[in-house]
């Protein structure tokens, strides 16, 4: 066992509270940072110097040890759908997945989404595509794309992004890595769309393309460390390596506890039970944009513009089977491919085409929840999963605009979100369909899933808006909370447009920016 797990393991022997409920050891922390995904991983990173004392703080497992399932699904197996919830729930955490439900106010049921719950947070199941926004999506924010690209461009180091630069964008991007070769499917694709005078170009990942690669989208990688870059080992584990940096896992941030402008406390419970409460001088909150105003909403802090937890958005997004394409050879090879010039068209923001991935396996299908077409398939299930197994699959992002009656709230039962899609954002939706459809033609695309599954919402946005006016926003143009002088937010909370691309890079840049104005403070 490494330094850095026995010191992430440490602090609960002096950290809980005693019977007057007071700091068991009085020890107060420079930056209190509360979850560890890109946002508050990448804050921590950034802010880690000699001397400092950073204490991350995070509901999961700490995934660096044994106990994991890598290289595929949890669902992947069959008999899942059959086993005790209690076990489903155990497998889940040990795969990095969330387990809590959630309560649909529009369809009135419960859902558990699929988003990420540990060490590294949502970005060790994400599918590495590492994107900026483009200068026309931050017509509204505090900051502009020129105040973001120096940030941009370190977070596309940090992360080690292999691609090639947009001939959309027009924008030189001599730091970015060469990709591999294009495989022979994707080029017969990549050619095409050259062809009607598109601008294809190699899509933006992070992701090391090892040897023995299984380009690990929607899973814990099968070589933690050595191909997907994610918020655990590009972030996390470099600042856990500083002397006075600690990781408290299995810890649930509760609420704050403020005096005047000031945030004096984070409590928070164990997996234990047992009842915890820190100080520090400054405090980050990062356990994303559904969890975060949970906890301000718990707390009654930050929240004088009503708009903590509101303006949700989440990305139209569609999935294009493309059952006429080349077979693709291999996993890895499978998510190459970005294309922006529907971006901008015919006077309207439409969206990003970009590779999405290969098909999931089959007993990952048959396993989800509620009527499943797989399932009612019976025999032929498999045969014909596997028929589409090596066919290559497009996603279309069409970005969904702030309505405030879309958000997330702790009325009712505990955790409850509301989403639908505007009428404006659906017919842009159709328009992009229209487009993809006229233009794959000759690969027979199919369109299938989406957004419109609920349990993929590893894109929501919004919810602690940023911005200049404090009638209008949770948090200042350095992601500070109007309300609090010691608070920030360097989840995806703070997006007040969500673009059409996906919001990892973006939440990277900004948490080094935001770090980087903390660190003045400090």
């Amino acid at each position: 066992m490494n330094n850095a797990t026995l010191r992430s393991r440490s602090r609960l022997d002096f950290m809980p509270l005693d019977s007057n409920h007071k700091d068991a050891q009085g020890v107060f922390w420079d930056v209190i940072i509360a979850g560890t995904g890109p946002g508050g991983a990448a804050a921590g990173y950034a802010l880690r110097a000699p001397g400092r004392r950073i204490l991350f703080l995070e509901k999961g497992p700490d995934l660096r040890n044994g106990d994991t399932l890598r290289g595929r699904f949890v669902e992947d197996f069959a008999g899942f759908r059959k086993l005790s919830d209690s076990e489903r729930s155990r497998r889940l955490t040990r795969g990095g997945r969330m387990t809590e439900t959630i309560q649909d106010a529009v369809r009135g049921d419960r859902f558990v989404p699929q988003i990420g719950c540990g060490t590294g947070g949502s970005s060790v199941l994400w599918g590495m595509t590492m994107e900026r926004l483009f200068p026309s999506d931050f017509e509204n924010w505090p900051v502009s794309y020129r105040d973001m690209v120096p940030w941009y461009e370190a977070a596309e180091r940090l992360f080690h992004v292999r691609g090639t630069p947009d001939p959309v964008r027009d924008e030189p991007a001599p730091h970015l890595l060469d990709p591999p070769p294009l495989s022979p499917a994707n080029q017969a694709v990549f050619e095409h769309a050259r062809a009607q005078g598109l601008h294809p170009y190699r899509l933006h990942l992070a992701c090391e393309r090892i040897p023995e690669c299984a380009f690990c989208h929607g899973h814990l990688c099968s070589a933690p460390g050595a191909c997907k870059a994610d918020a655990l080992s590009k972030c996390l584990e470099p600042a856990l390596a500083h002397e006075g940096n600690e990781l408290l896992c299995g810890t649930t941030v509760t609420g704050l506890e403020s005096e005047g402008r000031t945030v004096t406390r984070v409590h928070a419970r164990h997996d234990d039970g047992t009842a915890l409460r820190f100080r520090g001088r400054i405090v980050v909150l990062a356990v994303g944009a559904l969890s975060t105003p949970r906890v301000l909403l718990n707390s009654g802090l930050a929240n004088t513009s009503r708009l903590v937890g509101r303006c949700l958005m989440r990305h139209a997004i569609d999935l294009y089977v493309l059952r006429k394409a080349p077979r693709i050879e291999e996993h890895a090879v499978s998510n190459e491919l970005g294309l922006n010039d529907f971006y901008c068209a015919d006077g309207q923001k439409l969206g990003s085409i970009q590779s999405f991935g290969l098909p999931p396996p089959v007993d990952y299908v048959v396993n989800q929840p509620g009527f499943n077409m797989w399932r009612w398939m019976g025999p032929l299930a498999g045969p014909i999963a596997r028929w589409f197994s090596r066919t290559p699959i497009i996603a279309s992002v069409v970005s969904d605009g702030p309505d405030r009656d879309n958000g997330v709230d702790t009325s009712g039962s505990g955790w409850r979100i509301r989403y639908q899609l505007g009428a404006a954002d659906a017919a842009r939706r159709q328009s992009l369909r229209d487009l993809v459809q006229r233009t794959f033609r000759r690969f027979g695309p199919v369109r299938g899933g989406g957004t419109d599954d609920r349990k993929a919402l590893g894109h929501v946005c919004g919810t602690c808006r940023f911005g200049d006016d404090s009638r209008t926003s949770v948090l200042d143009a350095c992601n500070r909370a109007h309300d609090l002088d010691n608070l920030y937010v360097t989840d995806a909370s703070f997006f007040p447009a969500s673009g059409a691309v996906s919001p990892g890079l973006t939440i990277v840049a900004n948490a080094l920016r935001v770090a980087a104005h903390i660190g003045q403070r400090l």
